[in-house]
């Protein structure tokens, strides 16, 4: 997913109770759930070598320990006089560079969280990079706080501290990427079902497009 969906998720976790858990837990988790992200320096070497290095170790999950520790190290360095505890916080930022690989998972070119065992994608098919309905849902989510102290300050409401949103959030993504997976499935058996010039197709694909759910590019092996 691209990294203002990684960024948000990061922030509704928080919101959705990590932030009991240790102090800072929202800067925390932003860099947590963007650090695997960090292959991006790949490009600097052209394409070939980005297409070798982008999504492998940073994303596997024998690595997700370095993520999380380095996400830590970095989240103490950016808040020096407040007592950061190490066990509590490399849980937390576990938890964020999870969901970047989870969520990347989703995509059409998924990951290779297998690395260094093999270097085989891991994909899902169920999203496109960039999704406008998780966009709009994660945004809609942060500024619920935002729009909870307007209220109060107009009618005398109780302010809220955005959990109630952000749990709709998390639940949302979930839910949505589900029933995406189920599209997927009925796109996979569509296209198994049909002859193509006059061949039965070895193997099928559906990718996800951007914005329509219903909508797939196909791709057929004869």
């Amino acid at each position: 997913m691209d990294n203002l969906t990684h960024t948000l998720t990061g922030v509704m976790l928080a919101r959705a109770g990590l932030n009991k858990l240790t102090p800072r837990a929202t800067l925390l988790l932003v860099l947590a759930a963007n650090a695997p992200d960090a292959d991006v320096v790949s490009l600097l070497g052209g394409p070939a070598i980005n297409l070798q290095w982008h999504r492998a170790y940073t994303h596997a999950w024998i690595f997700l320990p370095l993520m999380a520790t380095l996400s830590v190290v970095l989240t103490k360095l950016f808040s020096r006089k407040i007592g950061i505890p190490w066990l509590p916080a490399l849980g937390v930022a576990s938890i964020g560079v999870a969901s970047h690989i989870l969520l990347d998972w989703t995509n059409n070119y998924g990951v290779r969280f297998a690395m260094p065992l093999n270097d085989n994608w891991y994909r899902l098919d169920t999203t496109f990079v960039v999704d406008p309905y998780i966009w709009a849902v994660l945004l809609f989510a942060m500024a619920g706080p935002a729009l909870s102290r307007l209220v109060s300050l107009e009618i005398g409401a109780k302010r809220t501290t955005g959990a109630g949103t952000a749990w709709f959030a998390l639940l949302f993504i979930m839910a949505y990427d589900g029933a995406r997976f189920l599209l997927h499935e009925r796109a996979i058996a569509v296209l198994s079902a049909r002859m193509i010039n006059d061949q039965n197709p070895k193997r099928v694909a559906a990718f996800p497009t951007f914005a329509n759910p219903l909508r797939w590019r196909a791709v057929a092996e004869l």
